[in-house]
């Protein structure tokens, strides 16, 4: 499965937030070196998990991965400074189920799996029939308490893994080296023309 691919597409889903000061200043403060950085709210062991499923959700290549644009920090600081306590706690717990998970299909620590790991339970997670997805997302519309007991851990795995991704996306194509090194960017445009296939401009344009 490519690992680009892996996971079906879905909305950020931030709504008005997308548009304060606040975020904005948070995507132009995470630039910490990621050999050195420390997250904010997360324990190390969350850190490590949300680092490896980033480099899992977008790995460089020809391209500057999620890793080289500083998403995992982006991430700790959304949780940190943007969603609420609930958020907070059910991403968490979401987290806290997985590591659970991913001890008992590999035998160690979430902390000291590599990337090929979380690769391998993450394609366990999506590589489902059209109808498993829609089960699975419609669920993800509904609280916690909602939720059978029984199929709590699955949908806490979920809440926390599609957040993973969608806030992966997120801080990778509105970072600044994406926009002017993946799509395509003009600082000084000086018309529009709508409706044009993409197919005859070769990429997307960053704003």
């Amino acid at each position: 499965m490519d690992r680009r691919t892996a996971l079906r597409t879905i909305s950020v889903g931030l709504g008005g937030v997308a548009s304060t000061p606040v975020l904005f200043s948070l995507l132009a403060s995470s630039t910490a070196n990621a050999a050195t950085w420390k997250a904010e709210s997360f324990s190390p062991e969350l850190q490590h998990i949300v680092t490896r499923l980033v480099d899992v959700i977008l790995p460089g290549s020809s391209t500057p991965g999620a890793l080289d644009v500083n998403v995992p920090q982006f991430i700790d600081k959304l949780y940190t400074h943007i969603f609420s306590s609930t958020d907070q706690q059910t991403f968490s717990r979401g987290a806290t189920v997985f590591a659970k998970k991913f001890e008992q299909v590999f035998r160690r620590q979430a902390i000291d799996g590599g990337v090929d790991e979380f690769q391998q339970l993450l394609e366990g997670y999506f590589d489902l029939s059209e109808q498993e997805q829609n089960k699975i997302f419609a669920e993800q519309d509904r609280s916690l308490g909602d939720i059978d007991p029984a199929n709590r851990d699955t949908y806490l795995i979920y809440k926390f893994l599609l957040s993973v991704r969608q806030n992966t996306l997120f801080g990778y194509f509105t970072s600044e080296k994406v926009g002017r090194e993946v799509l395509n960017y003009d600082p000084i445009p000086d018309r529009y023309d709508g409706c044009i296939p993409l197919a005859d401009i070769g990429n997307a344009w960053t704003a």
